[in-house]
């Protein structure tokens, strides 16, 4: 018998990589109704079930007690199903401080291992880290979820009575997270994110996290060094245009603020993009020397602190600093003013972001 509930000892009974007996009986949590037919595999990313026409993966997560599997006992899995039950738990209470190192543990048995468990490994790593303040390390691992979501080969997962296909990836508008925003501030210190190696491959995961790369280094005077490969995906595109406007580059800078304006105009006024794209507009337009274009750039910033600061609020203390320099370096010295106190309030206001993911 394999009992997956906290404080006990779990017990997965199998052969190692292999599909085991077709016998056994499946219990899950919540009293939820087991999927028909015999257990045909367990392994890291839960139990497969079904017939050999037709099976559903079902996560650890959601499995109570697997009983009548003989064979070899692997510890490893007893404890993928124990974490994967009992993070998820800690995370939904608010408790990331020791949720974290739940899913830092699970990810490591998990062996980048492609699949459900993996997956909301990843998702509730990413939650963790942005909730203190990682914000590099989140995007880092964030990437590791969409690229974990882009394998279309699993089968369907069984999740509360009901089956899901294994294309469980979000459309192109939704890989992207609000609080996961490619701004840094003006620093000699690069970021994280600024010094690891560039992508070595030109998918959406390897161009998404270049081009975040590039806005970090960027922002820290280092070369960007632009992803060469071309792209037709949406998020792609956006953040490409994000890190081209800041870029200092004129003519780099003037045709990406075009695209994004025009992008602006063609989104619903509640989508969240809209945050970025003023964002970048806004700092694009503040370092032309044009007094007109640095007074519409603060405009730009400042619909961040107006609108979006409940979404994304690192992202409205970064535009109202910005803006409060530029005025600074204008001689806007009450303006400046005026921002740097909206600014405290907002920094008494805020905590540590937690950006919701599906």
């Amino acid at each position: 018998m394999i009992f997956a509930g906290r404080g006990a000892a779990l017990l997965v009974a199998l052969a190692c990589a292999a599909s085991v007996s077709a016998q056994g009986r499946l219990v899950l949590r919540h009293s939820e109704p087991p999927p028909g037919g015999a257990i045909l595999e367990v392994s890291t990313q839960g139990v497969l079930v079904g017939s050999n026409a037709s099976s559903v993966l079902v996560p650890w997560a959601d499995v109570l007690e697997v009983e009548g599997v003989p064979n070899k006992i692997d510890a490893r899995f007893a404890e993928i199903a124990d974490l994967a039950w009992r993070a998820p738990l800690r995370l939904a209470r608010g408790d990331t401080v020791t949720a974290e190192p739940m899913f830092e543990r699970l990810l490591v048995l998990l062996d980048d291992a492609d699949g459900p468990t993996t997956e909301a490994a990843l998702r509730g790593l990413t939650r963790c880290q942005l909730a203190r303040g990682a914000r590099d390390l989140a995007i880092i691992t964030w990437s590791r979820w969409v690229d974990a979501l882009s394998h279309e080969d699993s089968p369907p997962v069984y999740s509360a009575g009901r089956s899901i296909p294994g294309e469980s990836a979000p459309g192109t508008d939704q890989w992207l997270r609000a609080e996961l925003a490619p701004f840094w501030p003006a620093s000699n210190e690069p970021s994280l994110l600024a010094t690891i190696e560039p992508p070595s491959d030109d998918s959406r995961v390897g161009l998404l996290l270049g081009w975040f790369r590039s806005s970090a280094r960027l922002a820290a005077g280092l070369s960007p060094q632009f992803p060469e490969a071309s792209s037709t995906d949406s998020a792609v595109l956006l953040v490409r245009d994000l890190a081209l406007a800041q870029s200092g580059q004129a003519d780099l800078a003037r045709s990406a603020r075009g695209r994004l304006l025009a992008q602006l105009e063609s989104n619903t006024p509640s989508d969240w993009s809209n945050a970025w794209i003023h964002a970048a507009v806004g700092r694009s337009l503040t370092a032309e020397r044009d007094e007109s274009q640095r007074e519409l750039g603060v405009v730009h910033l400042l619909h961040l602190p107006a609108q979006w600061s409940a979404v994304t609020p690192s992202l409205a203390k970064l535009a109202l600093a910005d803006a409060a320099a530029t005025l600074e370096s204008m001689g806007d010295q009450d303006g400046r003013d005026a921002l740097l106190a909206e600014l405290r309030r907002h920094q008494l206001a805020s905590h540590s972001p937690q950006e919701p993911l599906p």
